[in-house]
């Protein structure tokens, strides 16, 4: 991947599509796997393809959204840092010391709470229900009924 976006990439391959072509895609960012369907609107012959996502699951729109924004400096500066709960979430995951995960659920819950209380103004039901969905399994995973939590839902 020579260059990320929200709204699509641009993938080095030896014999690209041609532009106008379908593609279905995964993008592997920050050890996590982003399915998106796209189209190729540009293709270079023995480069690459330009590829416009037409099709991304919200989860992972967010994600892609996050990625960016941390990885460019300038949006990083500029951006809320209204998806930090996403960050949040997946260092519960990571983490198995059981006294620092139960601070970072804390936090977590926190973060995650004020996401919801925003996606409820914004009427986002799509992020509503990813929030309480974290919401959820960090509740398990803080009473120890949850190791290992589903990745998502598919796309």
């Amino acid at each position: 991947m020579e260059d990320i976006c929200v709204g699509g990439c641009y993938a080095q391959t030896a014999m690209p599509l041609a532009a106008g072509s379908e593609i279905s895609i995964v993008l592997f960012i920050n050890n996590d796997k982003l399915w998106a369907d796209g189209m190729v609107i540009s293709s270079h012959s023995g480069a690459g393809i330009g590829i416009e996502f037409t099709h991304m699951d919200r989860q992972y729109r967010n994600w892609l959204e996050e990625f960016v924004r941390c990885t460019d400096p300038v949006l990083a500066a500029s951006t809320p840092a209204s998806l930090d709960w996403i960050k949040l979430y997946q260092t519960v995951l990571k983490e198995t010391d059981p006294q620092k995960r139960h601070a970072q659920i804390e936090e977590a819950e926190r973060v995650i709470k004020q996401a919801l209380r925003s996606a409820v103004k914004e009427a986002d039901s799509d992020l509503r229900r990813s929030l309480s969905d974290a919401l959820h399994y960090l509740k398990l995973i803080q009473a120890g009924q949850v190791i290992q939590v589903p990745v998502s839902e598919s796309v």
